[in-house]
């Protein structure tokens, strides 16, 4: 999913902002894959949660990278969005 959000949706959103200027949309591709990429943080912590040890939650470095690099990207497309918006 991860690698779907960053392969399609972002330039999907970016696209359909430059391309079509259809603001709406673009934020609201941007606000689904939002929620879709917490949901996935949730159920892999939850994942965590279940296993033997309850001390601390393990995550494996890359992963936690990939999904904190995708929050970012995801909330400076909506920035650039934003602004395109006003400059409008």
């Amino acid at each position: 999913m991860v690698s779907f959000i960053k392969q399609i949706v972002l330039p999907l959103a970016m696209n359909d902002l430059k391309a079509l200027s259809q603001y709406t949309s673009a934020l609201e591709l941007l606000r689904l894959a939002t929620e879709k990429l917490e949901a996935m943080e949730d159920s892999f912590l939850s994942e965590g949660d279940n296993s033997s040890n309850k001390s601390a939650v393990e995550i494996p470095l890359n992963i936690y990278y990939e999904f904190a690099h995708l929050r970012a990207t995801l909330l400076e497309s909506k920035c650039l969005l934003a602004w395109d918006t006003i400059e409008a």
